[in-house]
């Protein structure tokens, strides 16, 4: 995937040269070189590409929103390993919750060393909750242990995440933007598209 972010290629809207200019282009190409791809799940749709293209798909988002510099950290680690849990590639509304209990017990977060400690919670829970429904998250957040004062963050991080991770259904063919939470994310599904033709040509 770093090629797509270092290469010409254009996007129709001319998404990629704008994001290409920013900071978060940087992080995610950080994060691209050490990405620990011996802990992602290995499938097709829901292997090393489609984790490539929701962090990428993530980082557009969190420049769009203009999160900060730990918040971009905490949606980026979040895409980067929110399917680990996953034990097949059929429907599972536990695998995110195997998912964060595999980050926390193995250290991943401690690749982001500027996401605070307190934070970490957030993160944890965002992934247990990104294939749950929503009355499920309080439950989440409180088996991660997170304060009241962290829940804009965990709601921002869990929101992003849902939608970066639902923009690559475009895979499957089966993307309703209706489902996706900011409308920040559902003026991206045409670039989802071509990002998923661009990089199925490369493979």
């Amino acid at each position: 995937m770093p090629y797509l972010l270092e290469s010409t290629w254009e996007d129709s809207a001319g998404i990629m040269s704008e994001f290409r200019s920013t900071s978060y282009c940087q992080k995610v190409i950080n994060l691209y070189g050490k990405l620990r791809t011996e802990e992602l799940y290995q499938s097709f749709l829901h292997g090393q590409g489609h984790i490539e293209r929701v962090i990428l798909l993530g980082g557009i988002l969190a420049w769009k929103e203009s999160l900060s510099d730990p918040e971009t950290s905490m949606l980026l680690a979040a895409c980067a390993y929110h399917d680990i849990g996953r034990i097949d590639d059929g429907v599972d509304r536990e695998h995110g919750l195997r998912s964060a209990q595999r980050m926390e017990a193995i250290g991943l977060l401690e690749d982001f060393l500027n996401i605070p400690a307190k934070y970490r919670p957030a993160v944890y829970a965002a992934v247990a909750s990104h294939c749950i429904y929503t009355t499920e998250q309080p439950k989440m957040l409180k088996m991660f242990g997170v304060k009241e004062r962290q829940i804009p963050c965990f709601l921002t991080i869990s929101t992003l995440l849902n939608s970066a991770d639902r923009l690559d259904r475009v895979r499957l063919g089966d993307l309703d933007p209706a489902h996706l939470g900011s409308s920040t994310a559902r003026d991206l599904v045409d670039f989802a598209e071509e990002l998923y033709s661009e990089y199925q040509s490369r493979v």
